[in-house]
């Protein structure tokens, strides 16, 4: 199969993207085309899309090759396992896979030699990304009650803040990051109390879905916050004139004021409730339980609200209540919460926040900003961030990123190939000389892929790559082992340690990748003929 067109033109769109330096792309979505791969994506109602995010710019363009495809999938599988690195995971394929073109075609290899020994090399910097881990030491500790004057705690929430700095320098909210830190690690904390208190055995990164995203539009992304609680948004205020006169007569309370410890009644009126109900919720607020508003919600925001309220009990939400439980004659409270109040928006915009700090399961982040387009690529910002923080947390190991670790991998496999322990590998007679030589070939062919990463990388930053590459070789060869932790400063085009910078990589992240790309390869270089039918 000699038709590799669609890794270039993939290779040249993502390439220039990578990095804090990357450039954005403006994708326009034509509105009849089918999603291909059946794949879900908040982006697919809006007409352009302007984004560097290796995942949005892979699951929105239009592709038909099969290999394109088949990246597309393993685009997808890094952004759900990892959810980072996709850019540079998909860009090592791309090179990985032309460099295999090239000994298939001007070498004449068998895909199985090429196979073999990309697996050789991939076991290796396993290996290697494994000594080059430090374990941080924060499991458990960052949460709201431990982010106190303890050392340790604020080593370590000193650390996490610049990991998401630097996950946030290349985004849209570069002006805005001391604001967004908190939000994130709030966010976080919020994760974290919840599955301390559940004895929940999933990660963090596991329990993403319990951040939720409020995008309003109007206002500046500085105006962005974080609720403890959810945001729900109405069509409109409940109308029955009946229930009215019950939360109105109540202390002549507003329904649009803010409340605090009160007990709220949400009534599904889609499914239906009973006449009576008017009067049985009259007497029952005359017990002085303090019910204030009455909304009209689907049922899909009735078990959200019942997640934020976190009350643990037999009562699931159907037919018609949520924060009350009807019992034949008696109408018994099944939550309190903390703080409840209507937020109108212009344009007649409603939203229902309700905040309880001590039992909500769920955390909402309400992004504001003046365009649309802004407000997708926040809420993608703010995702990939979560995730790398919720991941370190989850692993504690994290190895230096920046093009680090790829420069000393390359480093260390030039060196393993010219081993003793390589020459094992194979057998003493003229074949095994020869499946040798090959493997060399090989394996020198991966090593040239992973210079990739941190070549592109300084060149998107307006750096002479090929002299920052070899400084950055010298600096790894050098005998003082605190180099391997050193890249290129993006910012000022000198050699740093991206320990001290914040610039880190999940390990298990970092390992998984390189699984996902070794195997995506292997598949893609066993192909000989594609077949329409």
């Amino acid at each position: 199969m000699n038709d590799y067109s669609s890794i270039d033109v993939i290779e040249n769109l993502l390439s220039t993207s990578l990095g804090p330096k990357g450039l954005d792309k403006v994708i326009i979505v034509d509105p009849n085309r089918d999603n291909q791969d059946n794949i879900h994506t908040d982006d697919n109602d809006l007409p352009i899309i302007i984004t560097n995010d290796g995942a949005t710019i892979m699951k929105n363009i239009l592709i038909e090759h099969p290999l394109g495809q088949i990246l597309r999938q393993l685009s997808l599988s890094i952004d759900k396992t990892v959810g980072d690195g996709t850019t540079s995971g998909v860009l090592l394929a791309c090179r990985m896979i032309k460099e295999t073109q090239y000994l298939l075609n001007s070498h004449k290899y068998h895909p199985n030699t090429i196979i073999s020994s990309f697996q050789i090399a991939s076991d290796f910097c396993k290996r290697v990304l494994d000594s080059m881990a430090i374990d941080l030491g924060f499991h458990n500790q960052i949460s709201d009650s431990d982010r106190s004057n303890d050392h340790s705690s604020l080593q370590a929430e000193n650390l996490l803040k610049q990991i998401i700095s630097t996950s946030l320098s290349s985004k849209v909210l570069v002006n805005y990051i001391p604001q967004f830190t908190d939000i994130i690690l709030d966010s976080i904390s919020c994760l974290r109390k919840n599955n301390s208190s559940s004895n929940s055995n999933n990660s963090l990164f596991q329990n993403l879905s319990n951040i939720k995203y409020v995008k309003i539009l109007g206002g500046s992304i500085s105006n962005s916050r974080l609720v403890k609680g959810v945001v729900v948004k109405l069509d409109k205020p409940f109308q029955c004139s009946n229930i009215n006169q019950i939360a109105n007569s109540n202390n002549g309370c507003d329904p649009s004021s803010s409340m605090t410890r009160c007990k709220v009644l949400f009534i599904n009126f889609e499914i239906g409730y009973l006449q009576e109900s008017s009067l049985q919720l009259l007497q029952f607020n005359r017990l002085n339980l303090n019910i204030k508003v009455f909304f009209n919600l689907g049922l899909d925001k009735l078990e959200l609200i019942h997640q934020s309220i976190g009350y643990d009990s037999d009562c699931p939400i159907h037919h018609s209540l949520s924060v009350l439980k009807k019992d034949k004659d008696t109408i018994h409270p099944i939550g309190e919460i903390d703080h409840c109040k209507l937020i109108v928006e212009k344009e007649s915009e409603y939203y229902l926040e309700i905040v309880n700090n001590d039992k909500s399961k769920i955390s909402t982040i309400v992004i504001k900003s003046p365009s649309i387009y802004i407000l997708e690529e926040v809420q993608r910002s703010l995702n990939d961030s979560i995730s790398i923080v919720t991941l370190t947390i989850d692993n504690g190991k994290v190895i230096p990123g920046g093009g680090c670790s790829e420069i000393e991998l390359s480093i260390r496999l030039q060196n393993f190939i010219n081993s003793l322990e390589f020459k094992q590998l194979f057998d003493s007679g003229d074949r095994g000389k020869l499946k040798m030589i090959q493997s060399i070939k090989c394996i020198e062919c991966f090593i040239r892929s992973l210079e990739t990463i941190p070549s592109l990388l300084i060149r998107n930053s307006g750096y002479d790559w090929l002299e920052g590459l070899e400084t950055l070789k010298q600096l790894h060869r050098n005998e003082n082992k605190q180099f391997i932790y050193y890249s290129l400063d993006l910012d000022t085009g000198k050699p740093k340690n991206m320990f001290e910078k914040g610039v880190v990589e999940v390990l298990n992240g970092k390992k998984a990748i390189l699984k996902m790309v070794v195997d995506t390869v292997s598949m893609i270089t066993k192909i000989d003929e594609i077949i329409h039918q």
